[in-house]
């Protein structure tokens, strides 16, 4: 909960609380299976599903990308999302980290002025929408 794994907390609440199939005195190696390759559409359709039911909004995520370019630092739901952003705006993503979010974010110019101070979690609190910074 402290670490805001929306997706974990949401598939936790799925399978005890929703379809009653686990319980939460159940060791964790019983998720293993809702992780399988095998399940991941279907597991990520009900899950977005099941959050819209009880009305969790999945919060946004700071991601770091290599690029062809330039480093970019992005908001977006998942990791997916993040590259699918980069694609549309044109960048050639080579590797890509998720950023945490109490990380410091500081953008300095070329004069060296700190342009931006923040962190990730307050750009996403900010901003609400997936997006290149």
């Amino acid at each position: 909960m402290e670490e805001q794994y929306y997706g974990l907390q949401s598939l936790i609440m799925f399978v005890v609380f929703e379809k009653q199939v686990l319980t939460l005195e159940d060791d964790q190696s019983e998720l293993d299976l809702y992780f399988k390759p095998k399940h991941h559409e279907r597991m990520k359709q009900l899950l977005l599903n099941y959050q819209k039911t009880i009305g969790i909004e999945t919060p946004l995520l700071g991601y770091w990308a290599e690029t062809g370019e330039e480093p970019v630092t992005l908001l977006a739901e998942n990791e997916e999302q993040a590259r699918e952003l980069l694609q549309r705006n044109g960048y050639t993503v080579k590797r890509i980290k998720m950023l945490d979010p109490k990380e410091e974010l500081v953008y300095v110019r070329r004069s060296g002025m700190i342009t931006l101070r923040t962190s990730v979690r307050a750009l996403a609190e900010e901003y609400r929408t997936a997006r290149v910074l």
